[in-house]
């Protein structure tokens, strides 16, 4: 598996039934409406609280969540 950089996606390793395992993320205005939805926050405030490192987890599942389902992975 590898990520398509030509349309924004990025590849993340994260822990997946006890083992490390890749997935794909990728921006999609659906994702972004998604994450604002979720954090009751715009886009650029929520960027600004992960420039500041001043993110919750709660928020960072959030984010990542809707990177992978815009990327087609399973994010249940």
């Amino acid at each position: 598996m590898t990520a398509n950089r030509h349309i924004g996606e990025v590849e993340i390793t994260l822990e997946f039934e006890g083992k490390p395992k890749d997935f794909k993320m990728r921006p999609s205005f659906e994702a972004v409406v998604e994450m604002e939805t979720a954090t009751g926050l715009g886009i650029v405030a929520l960027a600004g609280r992960i420039f500041h490192k001043q993110i919750g987890l709660g928020d960072l599942a959030v984010i990542i969540t809707a990177g992978m389902k815009a990327a087609g992975e399973p994010a249940d």
